[in-house]
């Protein structure tokens, strides 16, 4: 129970965290691989309303046949040497200090349906509200550049519900924003 609560503060801490006031652009690529070997590659602009984004891709869009599915958002980068984090949804707590490598959670080992993100430009908890049991979380670094995101394993059978993510981001609660620099808060960095 200790490491549930030490996960569970590290995602309240991964979704509150510093702030620059540089536009970020939501979206999400999805990459299907066929078992023929076919890759497709789609990008969907982040449904953004009421505080939060929003990724739905209905079942029966991906269909039968689709090997490998991964969801890549394209603002869950970081490069090497920034300052910030990354959490996954077993706890891993890391920091961009890799030039290239591969990191993954596997299938099954999501305890909790999250993974996050604080660097200079974005703090964020990405949430799978469904499909959130059948996914591997991956960390891929190449040439210092770290960018996150989710690997299904359909193995060519219809995904057994829609996939919906749902993104908690500062730059989409502009009124926490404001109400902790009022506070004077420091302890959570700068927030502008």
């Amino acid at each position: 129970m200790k490491n549930g609560l030490v996960l569970l503060a590290a995602g309240v801490v991964c979704c509150i965290g510093a702030m620059d006031a540089s536009a970020t652009a939501y979206a999400i690529k999805t990459i299907a691989t066929h078992e023929d070997g076919r890759r497709e590659t789609h990008e969907y602009p982040l449904d953004v309303s009421n505080g939060k984004g929003t990724f739905v891709l209905p079942a029966k869009t991906v269909g039968v046949g689709v090997k490998r599915l991964e969801i890549i958002p394209s603002f869950a980068t970081a490069e090497k040497g920034e300052t910030g984090y990354f959490i996954l949804p077993e706890g891993t707590l890391g920091s961009f200090t890799k030039t290239n490598g591969v990191y993954s959670t596997g299938e099954g080992r999501n305890y909790m349906p999250f993974y996050g993100m604080k660097t200079p430009r974005d703090t964020f908890c990405m949430i799978a509200k469904r499909m959130s049991w059948r996914y591997a979380t991956r960390v891929v670094v190449k040439k210092g550049v770290y960018q996150v995101s989710q690997m299904y394993n359909l193995n060519g059978d219809l995904p057994y519900e829609d996939f919906e993510l749902e993104l908690r981001s500062f730059r989409l609660m502009p009124n926490i924003r404001r109400w902790l620099a009022s506070t004077g808060t420091g302890s959570w960095g700068a927030v502008r």
